[in-house]
């Protein structure tokens, strides 16, 4: 077989759980009062940024609503819901994001 036989994806690939764009991506369902945990995990060779709009965290070390991920790193965001909205999740590197890296979290008071 040569290699221009082999199926390959021309571009890079930036996405949530194999899925870009919003509607495409999950939605993530809440309630206020639930307690929430997000473990993101970043795959390949690329740093991200994890956004999510509308709610803040404790890092460890100061409340905030951004964390950086480096290659093959993970990370655990938790809070109490008390926001109640249609919010987005996605990378706030630029390209990541308009690549596809973003998706909606829902929240039900």
């Amino acid at each position: 077989m040569y290699q221009d036989d082999v199926p390959c994806l021309g571009q890079d690939m930036d996405c949530f759980n194999g899925y870009a764009f919003i509607d495409n991506t999950p939605t993530f369902r809440a309630r206020a009062g639930e307690r929430i945990r997000w473990r993101v995990a970043a795959l390949g060779e690329e740093f991200h940024v994890f956004h999510l709009h509308g709610h803040r965290w404790w890092d460890g070390v100061c409340w905030t609503d951004s964390q950086i991920l480096g290659p093959s790193m993970a990370i655990t965001v938790e809070y109490t819901e008390d926001n109640p909205g249609d919010w987005l999740y996605h990378c706030h590197v630029t390209d990541h994001m308009m690549g596809g890296m973003v998706g909606r979290y829902l929240t039900e008071s």
